[in-house]
């Protein structure tokens, strides 16, 4: 999957512009290699080399024109790993070489020096202010200049600086003033290059901040549209809720009358109620009273009968028990009875078992059958 290119693609447009026909490029960071993704659509490159220093771990370029080789420095040799084992390559001549922060923390441009022996690419850096001496004279030492600089991206170019000519012997002052004059003009030639690489660089800043400017000008436009839009938002939302405020105190003061009749109505229905609840206390008294007087006549006369009818009450307990007393006695001699018939009735059941009595039986009832044959045959 390729990743998003996002970051300094003014500088990738510019290396596109630079670069030559069939131009070869080296990653020297592979955490870079999404920039092979940019530069593998171009149909002026020609080939990617993408620098991978860590041992043992295969990659497989899932990009056309790209290939994941592994540096050997001391060695000046680069290879690649297929099926487990490692093969050298012969690289290509570069056109563009990009070296990444990481990298130059780790000494990469004294490696370098084994690519520029056989070739002068443009040197793509992305440098610290706390290196920026250490490349400036690197750079100077290698014959390279400054093309392009943004933000902390620099493009260096390669520039071959002449060798002065043999001066000729017998004239010394004329070769001092050509020396003077030769150098005079390098400084003026260095002076128009940083000149112009400025006035690039002023035109890209100029052009970011125009664009930037546009960019906050629109996005102020669309925030105070928005501003507008919300508060027509807010007055609606305000009369909605004024609205629904109104009509909800208008509800309330109905309710509020609606209540105070039926309140009113309760009142006078409580006050009816409790003049008829005072009514009937009051005949509930006087019917108590007139109870009381009636419970105390009655009482009074009960009374006299009770004095008058005591000595038959009690002549009427006295005869009551001795009519008790004559129970019991009647039930003792029922008891008696009772025992007597309970032994009767077993002498009779066991005589009526002996075999006397079934003899009798038995003759009784042939008795009984003649007797009833004679009376049929009589008939």
């Amino acid at each position: 999957m390729r990743k998003k290119i996002v970051h300094y693609p003014s500088v990738l447009e510019v290396c596109q512009n630079l670069l030559p026909q069939d131009a070869v490029i080296y990653l020297l960071d592979s955490r870079f290699s999404h920039y092979a993704a940019f530069f593998s659509d171009k149909t002026s490159v020609k080939q990617i080399y993408v620098f991978d220093s860590r041992h043992g771990k295969k990659r497989k370029a899932l990009l056309p024109k790209v290939v994941y080789i592994k540096p050997i420095w001391k060695k000046e040799r680069f290879v690649s790993v297929e099926a487990g084992k490692e093969m050298t390559v012969q690289l290509e001549a570069p056109d563009l070489l990009h070296i990444s922060e990481r990298k130059l923390s780790t000494d990469i441009l004294t490696d370098i020096k084994v690519i520029l022996k056989t070739a002068r690419p443009m040197i793509w850096l992305e440098q610290n202010q706390s290196w920026e001496a250490k490349i400036t004279r690197w750079m100077a030492e290698n014959q390279y200049i400054l093309q392009q600089k943004i933000g902390n991206q620099a493009l260096y170019v390669f520039q071959r600086i002449e060798q002065d000519e043999a001066p000729q012997a017998g004239d010394p002052a004329d070769d001092g003033q050509t020396k003077e004059a030769e150098i005079k003009k390098r400084l003026e030639q260095n002076i128009l290059e940083l000149v112009e690489v400025s006035k690039t660089q002023f035109a890209y800043a100029h052009a970011a901040l125009e664009e930037k400017f546009i960019q906050q000008e629109t996005a102020l436009k669309v925030a105070m549209g928005q501003q507008d839009l919300l508060k027509k938002q807010h007055q609606i939302e305000i009369d909605q809720l004024k609205g629904a405020h109104d009509k909800a105190m208008t509800a309330l003061r109905t309710q509020q009358v609606r209540a105070m009749a039926e309140q009113k109505t309760a009142v006078q229905q409580l006050q009816n109620e409790l003049a008829s609840t005072k009514e009937m206390v009051r005949y509930m008294s006087e019917a108590l009273n007139a109870e009381k007087a009636v419970n105390h006549d009655l009482n009074r006369h009960i009374l006299n009968l009770l004095d008058e009818e005591l000595p038959i009450l009690q002549e009427l307990e006295r005869c009551n028990q001795a009519q008790e007393q004559e129970l019991k006695r009647l039930k003792a001699e029922n008891k008696k009875m009772t025992q007597k018939l309970a032994d009767i009735t077993e002498k009779y059941r066991r005589l009526n078992e002996t075999k006397v009595m079934k003899w009798m039986r038995r003759y009784w009832q042939f008795k009984k059958r003649r007797r009833l044959r004679k009376k049929r045959e009589e008939n």
